[in-house]
């Protein structure tokens, strides 16, 4: 297992994708690691149904 990157945190990686096992992963530049593909992009996402939240 490798090292945790958690939500927020500012990493540099190369332009493309790699697919390894049918996943994506990007690779990161500074060193021989790779992230999966995710939200990490900045996909937009759209609401299909309602959003509010209820407190029971």
């Amino acid at each position: 297992m490798g090292e945790k990157y958690y939500a927020y945190r500012a990493v540099t990686v190369n332009q493309s994708p790699i697919t390894i096992n049918g996943a994506k992963f990007y690779k990161l530049a500074d060193r021989d690691a790779y992230i999966k593909v995710t939200n990490i992009s900045g996909q937009g996402r759209v609401l299909k149904r309602n959003a509010y939240i209820y407190s029971t």
